[in-house]
C-alpha cells in the first residue's frame, strides 16, 4: 500500500523532522505501507535518503505525461516512481501552511490536490499543524475547500481548533491533536538527568511571521525570560536549533 505525503515546497529541518517521525510510525506499526513524496518534498537525495517514492503528479499534457503513461510499470518500479491510481491516502505534513499569513497559492494548489484525491478515491488527512487565521476571503475559500474533500483535519492547539471552527461550525472530521514530531527516537543523549531538562526551539518564522514589528520584537526578549524561569525552577534549558536559518537565533541566550 502506498500512502503519499505532502508538505512544504521547503526541504528544511523541520520537514525533515516530520517526514522521520511518519516514516518511524509506519515501520513500527503497519510495516508494509510504502510512503511515497511529491516534487514538492526534497530532492532526489532527499527522498532516496528514507527511501520514498516518487509521484510525479504530472497534469498537463505534453511528453512528459505521454512518457509517464506509455512506461511499464517494471521500469517505473526500478525508477522508484508510482502512479497517482496506486495511492491509498495523501498525508498533509505542512506543519504551518495555511492561513493568512501564507501565500494564497498554496492554499489553492493543496484544494486542488485534496480535489484530485478524492475522486481516485484517496482518504485525505491534514496531521497536527497550526492553521489560520481565514480572514481573507481568498485564503478562507481555499481552505473551505480543503476542508470539504477532508477526511480527518487535525489542529494541534486551541486557537486553530477556533479558527477553522470559525469557517465550518462543529465539524467531527476536525480534531485536536499535539504536534507528532517530538516522538522521533534520538539517536544522541545529552547523558543528563532528562527529567530536568527543558529544551527551547528558536524559530526564525515566529519573527518572520508576526504581525508586526512590534510583536516581531518582542520574541527574544520571551525566549530568554523561559531560559530564566528554567534557571529559577532548577531546570537544565537546552536549546534545540529548528534549522540553519535560525543559527543567528542562537546569540540570544
Amino acid at each position: 500500500m502506498f500512502i503519499e505525503v505532502s508538505g512544504t515546497s521547503t526541504w528544511n529541518k523541520g520537514a525533515e523532522l516530520m517526514m522521520v517521525a511518519i516514516r518511524e510510525h509506519f515501520k513500527d506499526h503497519h510495516p508494509n505501507v510504502r510512503l511515497a513524496v511529491d516534487a514538492g518534498f526534497g530532492k532526489y537525495e532527499d527522498r532516496a535518503k528514507y527511501g520514498l517514492w516518487y509521484n510525479p503528479r504530472i497534469k498537463k499534457f505534453g511528453r512528459s505525461l505521454i512518457s509517464l503513461k506509455l512506461s511499464p510499470r517494471s521500469f517505473m518500479r526500478t525508477m522508484g516512481i508510482i502512479n497517482e491510481r496506486e495511492i491509498y491516502a495523501l498525508l498533509d505534513a505542512s506543519g504551518f501552511a495555511f492561513g493568512d499569513q501564507h501565500p494564497t497559492e498554496r492554499a489553492k494548489r493543496f484544494a486542488d490536490q485534496v480535489a484530485d484525491a478524492k475522486r481516485s478515491g484517496q482518504k485525505v488527512i491534514l496531521l497536527p499543524q497550526a492553521l489560520g487565521l481565514f480572514e481573507k476571503p481568498a485564503i478562507r475559500d481555499a481552505f473551505s475547500r480543503i476542508v470539504r474533500y477532508s477526511d480527518l483535519i487535525y489542529a494541534r492547539d486551541s486557537i486553530s481548533l477556533q479558527d477553522i471552527q470559525d469557517i465550518i461550525g462543529h465539524d467531527n472530521r476536525v480534531r485536536p491533536a499535539p504536534d507528532f514530531t517530538n516522538l522521533v527516537k534520538p539517536k544522541l543523549s545529552f547523558g543528563t538527568d532528562k527529567s530536568r531538562r527543558v529544551c527551547i526551539v528558536p524559530h526564525q518564522r515566529m519573527i518572520e511571521k508576526a504581525n508586526s514589528k512590534k510583536e516581531a520584537d518582542r520574541y527574544l526578549p520571551l525566549l530568554a525570560s523561559f531560559i530564566r524561569f528554567a534557571s529559577e525552577a532548577n531546570l537544565e534549558a537546552t536549546l534545540m536549533v529548528h534549522g540553519k536559518e535560525d543559527r543567528p537565533l542562537e546569540t540570544f541566550a
